[in-house]
């Protein structure tokens, strides 16, 4: 469950899981890849080209807001979710691999049935042309910003668990067609999700992408399945986004501490300034305890003093280093001069770590500026005298090696797509090497903007995923 303290916890580990990363935490992801066994089938192009899609094409799309028939689904999945969470954790891994006409397989159906009026909705949003939640965060202020509800996005998790059964019972029919275009309302749907301004909804969006994702590499795998290499070829990349939930991410901050602003604080006086600790301390209080219960602003107007006065010989000292005349810094407040150095800590930190994001994993891979400037980052981390960067900077690297993952994702299906395609042409025979496919291009790793190594041995063909963060793997694939 969604609450502002878990997410309080989440942006307080954020900062270290970050420095981690970028200070060369990679080597604790330096143990053997994972290994995955494949057996495919040789599969042509299909005919014409472009007959399937994983997205709702242009088209199809209809004149309404998708967002309207989300909400319908989690009002009808809030119903039963708790007997729809359970039968998927218990059954679940049984309806996978059920033969048709099993009881496993009639049981699935039967649940399919009972959850059809959601499916039912998530395809009308699927095939809407936009999608507005109509959130709105970036106009609340204080911990209001914070406390938006967020449970209906959690509740899309079991929205794409039912899509995902359907998924599973199509290609269990051997209905391929009916499998691909559940899929595409599953992709659909976990990009809607994303779109939301919050990092959270971008994590279970990508969450629900990812589900597809491997549903797909489950399904390749059948022998009669239709060579989706096209198909994945059209899916958006970056798959998920996160232009606007970073934006969120990045104000976050100045909605919940306006002294962070130069235009909230050009007029203020020094009564003004100490007010603003007082309510800032509240905050930060109000956040650590889940705003389960309300800081009491008289012991935070104490607390706010004494951390005012700890930190102000740190702050003047800071406020020259910046370049602020001495004189003038003398003859500041120390609540003032305690806020312009916050301000100026604030900024230069999430700037520093907001910048890499500008740039891709490829470039940022080979360049290791991103290092230095992490251990930069800490040093500074240690100067603060209100801990609101180390509280609220996210793990947005962390985050975004959740949206790189999908990307491998799809370009190690692709590849194996491509293989597919290539063993079609050559008698059912694996290349040698990736550079002699030639029916279709193969696609690059995202992470190092390099081909996936590849190597053949008596028909087995090994394609390696090398680790980035925690995430590599070894396909070991063989033709039927």
């Amino acid at each position: 469950m969604f609450t502002t303290q878990n997410l309080a916890k989440r942006m307080i580990t954020g900062i270290g899981l970050s420095l981690v990363w970028l200070s060369g935490g990679l080597a604790l992801y330096a143990q053997p890849l994972a290994e995955q066994q494949i057996t495919i089938s040789a599969a042509a192009e299909p005919v014409p080209s472009l007959k399937y899609e994983l997205r709702p094409t242009y088209f199809q799309r209809q004149s309404r807001d998708a967002s309207n028939h989300y909400y319908r689904a989690l009002l009808l999945l809030s119903q039963r979710q708790d007997e729809l969470v359970q039968a998927y954790v218990e059954r679940g891994e049984a309806w996978n691999a059920a033969p048709k006409e099993t009881a496993e397989w009639k049981e699935m159906q039967s649940w399919l049935e009972n959850h059809e009026t959601i499916l039912t909705e998530v395809r009308r949003a699927a095939y809407s042309d936009h999608c507005d939640w109509q959130l709105r965060l970036k106009d609340l202020r204080g911990t209001e910003a914070l406390n938006v509800l967020l449970n209906d996005f959690q509740a899309m998790r079991s929205v794409s668990r039912v899509i995902q059964v359907q998924v599973r019972y199509d290609r269990s029919v051997g209905d391929f067609d009916d499998a691909i275009e559940s899929l595409k309302v599953g992709y659909q749907a976990g990009s809607d999700t994303a779109k939301a301004p919050s990092l959270i909804c971008a994590l279970i969006g990508g969450a629900i992408i990812g589900m597809m994702n491997h549903e797909v590499m489950e399904m390749i795998q059948q022998p009669e399945c239709p060579n989706l290499y096209w198909a994945l070829s059209g899916l958006p990349r970056p798959m998920l986004s996160l232009r606007q939930a970073l934006d969120q991410e990045a104000v976050l901050p100045l909605q919940l501490f306006p002294f962070l602003s130069p235009s909230e604080t050009e007029d203020w006086n020094d009564d003004q300034w100490r007010e603003s600790f007082v309510q800032a301390w509240a905050n930060i209080a109000n956040l650590q305890r889940g705003n389960q219960q309300k800081a009491d602003l008289t012991q935070a107007r104490l607390a706010a003093a004494a951390v005012v006065m700890r930190g102000y010989p740190v702050a003047k000292r800071g406020l020259i280093e910046d370049g602020y005349d001495e004189q003038e810094v003398e003859e500041m407040s120390p609540p003032k001069a305690v806020g312009l150095y916050t301000r100026s800590i604030y900024r230069r930190l999430y700037d520093d770590q907001f910048k890499w994001l500008r740039i891709s994993q490829a470039e940022r891979s080979r360049f290791k500026g991103d290092r230095i400037a992490a251990l930069n980052r800490a040093k500074m981390a240690q100067a603060e005298v209100l801990p609101i960067v180390s509280m609220l900077l996210p793990a947005l690297n962390a985050v975004e090696q959740v949206g790189l993952r999908l990307d491998r994702d799809v370009a190690v299906l692709r590849t194996i797509e491509a293989l597919r395609m290539h063993a079609s042409t050559n008698e059912g025979s694996l290349p040698s090497t990736l550079e002699e496919i030639r029916v279709v291009p193969v696609p690059v790793d995202p992470a190092t903007g390099r081909p996936f190594t590849y190597e053949v041995k008596e028909g087995i063909a090994k394609l390696t995923r090398e680790h980035v963060g925690n995430d590599g793997k070894l396909y070991i694939i063989q033709v039927r």
